[in-house]
């Protein structure tokens, strides 16, 4: 069976939002993990922060996926679906988010060996982004990663090699879901694009926690917390972040606490 080995991915803090940079995100559930964050860490917490409006313009979408790939978009079929001789697209009016896939047959799998390295994928994957012109801001360095199958007493083989870009805003890296995600088979044809991206608004500033606010809304539990706090739950560093999640409608500013073996993300906004 296929397993897509994907980076850990900090999907669970979700948001419950009236207007972007106005209302809080509610945790769903909580987490109830409290964490200590030393005063040896070091952290910036300005008094301003910036919450970023992400805007809808599926018409936009639709014209970069033409642009990007050559093709004419007709009408939609009832499920949303635009449907090519030898491509299908799904276009989300919503959110604007978008996936391209290709309907050939792509490369067989093969054993790791023979495939193209991640270094390769990344490459080829960042060519397409920036001849393409996907992303008119900078984004992160690409992450590589294998879709395998077999193992045990299978041979295991690569069936895709996938490349995940995480756009920058303000020199820092957007977590969560605000991504672009490229999938390449084991020659390094690209065989689907994801995005989940949207276009970003002007910058609206708010009030941020102080050092004393995160410390204590660490020791509270609040925010999300990835991975395995078992060894312990000392934060051994801290930076500012941005965050968005699937359907939220910003990006706002939060802090990225990291442990042995665990990330915590914590709302920066008082």
């Amino acid at each position: 069976m296929k397993k897509h080995w994907t980076i850990l991915m900090l999907s669970a803090l979700l948001l419950t939002l009236a207007a972007c940079g106005v209302e809080h995100p509610t945790l769903e559930d909580g987490t109830g993990v409290s964490v200590t964050l030393g005063e040896a860490v070091r952290l910036d917490t300005p008094d301003q922060l910036t919450v970023y409006p992400l805007a809808v313009d599926a018409d936009q979408a639709k014209a970069d996926i033409e642009r990007a790939f050559g093709i004419t978009l007709g009408t939609a079929l009832s499920n949303g679906a635009y449907v090519g001789e030898d491509y299908s697209v799904t276009l989300d009016s919503q959110t604007g988010h978008w996936t391209y896939q290709t309907t050939k047959d792509p490369a067989p799998a093969v054993p790791p060996e023979e495939a193209i390295s991640d270094q390769q994928a990344i490459d080829l994957a960042t060519q397409f982004m920036t001849e393409k012109q996907l992303w008119n801001g900078e984004f992160s360095d690409g992450i590589a990663t294998d879709a395998t199958s077999g193992g045990g007493n299978t041979p295991e083989l690569v069936e895709e090699k996938i490349v995940y870009f995480y756009p920058m805003v303000d020199q820092k890296t957007v977590t969560g879901t605000f991504r672009w995600i490229l999938r390449l088979d084991p020659q390094g044809n690209l065989i689907e694009v994801d995005n989940y991206t949207a276009p970003i608004g002007k910058a609206v500033t708010v009030e941020g926690k102080s050092r004393a606010d995160l410390v204590q809304a660490a020791a509270n539990g609040e925010g999300s917390v990835s991975g395995d706090v078992s060894d312990g739950t000392e934060i051994k560093f801290a930076e500012t972040a941005y965050y968005a999640d699937p359907e939220g409608d910003c990006l706002y500013p939060v802090y990225l606490l990291r442990g042995d073996r665990f990330d915590v993300l914590i709302d920066g906004r008082k």
